[in-house]
């Protein structure tokens, strides 16, 4: 894959050059402040966070408020900001755990529908102990989520992004730098093309998982550019989400591989399974789809067209002279 060539420091950018203009600033402002006002609706209802679109509801309205962040705010931040960002990731990282123990067992569920199924007592019996396991750690979830205080979070963002300041020390954005965008954008296009440049030339879990990150950021970034008005976000859009889509199948087979083995080492699952090998030819199983998917996933960024569509896009949309 064609990375860009020259990389730009954040530490080598000028005070004014890490900052967006003022009307830039005001219009991902009004933006911010209306993901606030969503993601402050979600954690109002909290009270039903066992439901698991609720947990998936919240976790994807922080990311997005925290890209807003991001944005006005690139690193090197200063303290105050660093704090909510660190804020944000821990309540986020707090509904992880709840999250993949939900994709897993919808997975059996939709399983568990078919009417012809070698393995049904052995997906009941890890469904079931799924539930048992999702029961305590939803318990520990909410009393983690209470001491994080993410109503007080709210607050405290609200008030940043209305009047700019937060504490003595948390800088304002200066009113210059017209490509403030851009210069994220780059920055995060640059992050992704080195991720998947690495990903192809070694192709292990840790660097796909990598890609994987590093898409949802720039996908979230260019959601806010899309939000701004943008109609030329919607291509790479497309292209990154089709993407996500396809890597987030196989981090959930990663983490479900990971889960099915931690409970099943604690107290096997089903003995007589064990004694036929069935929970072997289910990991088995599960191994060759993510296998499949992994091949997939290169085939698509190292052959798609669309993949060259997307770097084009990145050199006529952003400034040409950062690349």
């Amino acid at each position: 894959m064609n990375t860009i060539k020259s990389k730009t420091s954040s530490r080598s950018l000028s005070h004014a050059a890490r900052y967006p203009n003022r009307q830039d600033s005001v219009n991902v402002r009004k933006l911010g402040l209306k993901r606030i006002r969503h993601f402050s609706t979600l954690i109002a209802k909290a009270g039903h966070m066992g439901k698991p679109k609720t947990i998936h509801d919240i976790r994807v309205a922080n990311r997005r408020v925290q890209q807003i962040l991001d944005y006005l705010y690139p690193a090197p931040r200063p303290p105050a900001i660093r704090r909510l960002r660190s804020r944000l990731r821990r309540s986020r990282r707090i509904l992880g755990k709840l999250r993949d123990y939900d994709v897993f067992i919808a997975t059996i569920d939709t399983r568990l529908k078919l009417k012809r199924l070698a393995q049904r007592p052995l997906l009941i019996a890890i469904h079931d102990r799924l539930k048992q396991r999702r029961i305590k750690l939803m318990k520990k979830a909410r009393e983690r989520f209470d001491k994080e205080d993410v109503p007080g979070l709210c607050a405290q963002l609200n008030s940043l992004l209305n009047t700019g300041d937060l504490q003595t020390n948390a800088e304002k954005p200066p009113p210059s730098r017209p490509e403030a965008m851009d210069i994220a954008l780059k920055r995060l296009w640059q992050d992704f093309s080195d991720e998947v440049a690495e990903s192809l030339r070694e192709p292990r879990p840790v660097n796909i998982h990598g890609v994987r990150i590093k898409a949802k950021r720039l996908r979230y970034l260019l959601e806010v550019v899309e939000d701004l008005g943008n109609p030329n976000a919607e291509m790479p859009l497309v292209w990154l989400r089709r993407l996500q889509q396809q890597l987030g199948d196989w981090h959930d087979l990663e983490v479900q591989e990971k889960i099915l083995l931690k409970i099943n080492s604690r107290r096997p699952v089903l003995s007589a399974a064990l004694k036929d090998n069935s929970l072997s030819d289910l990991l088995d199983n599960m191994h060759a789809v993510k296998t499949d998917i992994e091949r997939a996933y290169l085939q698509m960024v190292d052959n798609d067209r669309e993949r060259t569509q997307l770097r084009l896009w990145m050199t006529k949309h952003l400034d040409p002279a950062m690349f």
